[in-house]
């Protein structure tokens, strides 16, 4: 009889590769079809094979394997087995994706005459790329390896991290392409780390409820058993009146935020409440570190 709890633990694993698999080939399509053509060099294994391959002629896909195959060796050693696993199927998703994209659909030159829209597109598809392999602990590998490292013992946001490694790369573009590149590269990294930031903080985002109350049962126990989340509770004297409450502090995910809202305007209307927004919860059922 199989195991159930083994055949979830297999069918998430499943799914997960499934998604990164599938975050691979869309960010391949974008940087084949927009970056490429352009010369754009956004940081990066991606940004650092786009100048070799335009200074030596060696073709861009294999330089982005022996790029990666050196930093992989650093994410064995310092991220751990099931990091390093993932990643190594993640660059050799990415360096397979853009082999068939140059058999299959080589591009010589930009397809559009707006550059700004291209650099645009690749830069959102980077930076969602990374944010997504994030949340299941990989990454793109090259220098998003770096900054992971550098992120861990640092304690250095994601963002900043990947903007000091990724500069050299884009430096290098003005002399090799010329300034109008090389400005659309660098301003293209500073986006790129920005955009990155804001889905990280986006997809990390959680409601801090603070309630003030005169009946604070109802609403424990909806935190409680409705929506499964934990709560401090205290008694404090309110300054205009003089009078007794309960003040009680939780922290929730966005869609239990909203149920917990309507819970409380429906069954304790008179209670004070305030609602803030916060990336950085740590703790268990939250981020762990």
């Amino acid at each position: 009889m199989s195991n159930p709890r083994m055949s979830g633990s297999v069918l998430r694993i499943a799914l997960e590769y499934l998604y990164m698999t599938a975050c691979c080939a869309g960010v391949c399509v974008v940087i084949h079809l927009f970056q490429l053509p352009n010369h754009f060099v956004f940081g990066g294994v991606t940004g650092l094979a786009v100048l070799l391959s335009t200074a030596t002629g060696l073709p861009f896909a294999l330089l982005n394997i022996l790029i990666n195959g050196a930093l992989l060796l650093a994410g064995f050693l310092f991220l751990g087995r099931d990091f390093g696993i993932r990643t190594v199927y993640v660059t050799l998703c990415v360096s397979v994706c853009f082999e068939i994209l140059a058999r299959t659909v080589p591009i010589a030159a930009p397809l559009t005459t707006e550059p700004i829209l291209e650099g645009l597109a690749v830069i959102v598809a980077m930076a969602a790329m990374s944010a997504a392999l994030f949340q299941v602990n990989a990454c793109g590998g090259g220098t998003d390896i770096a900054a992971m490292i550098i992120r861990r013992y640092w304690k250095v946001d994601i963002g900043k991290a990947m903007l000091g490694v990724d500069l050299a790369s884009v430096l290098f573009s003005f002399p090799l392409y010329g300034i109008t590149t090389g400005l659309f590269s660098l301003f293209g990294l500073l986006a790129k780390v920005f955009v990155m930031d804001t889905l990280l903080e986006s997809i990390h985002l959680c409601k801090y409820f603070t309630i003030v109350t005169s009946d604070p049962e109802p609403i424990c126990a909806f935190i409680r058993g409705g929506i499964s989340r934990g709560a401090t509770v205290f008694q404090a004297r309110g300054n205009f009146a003089g009078e007794e409450r309960t003040v009680i502090l939780t922290a929730v995910r966005r869609s239990q935020a909203i149920r917990l809202r309507n819970f409380i305007h429906a069954n304790a209307p008179d209670a004070f409440l305030v609602i803030t927004n916060t990336s950085e919860i740590i703790g268990r059922g939250f981020l762990v570190e």
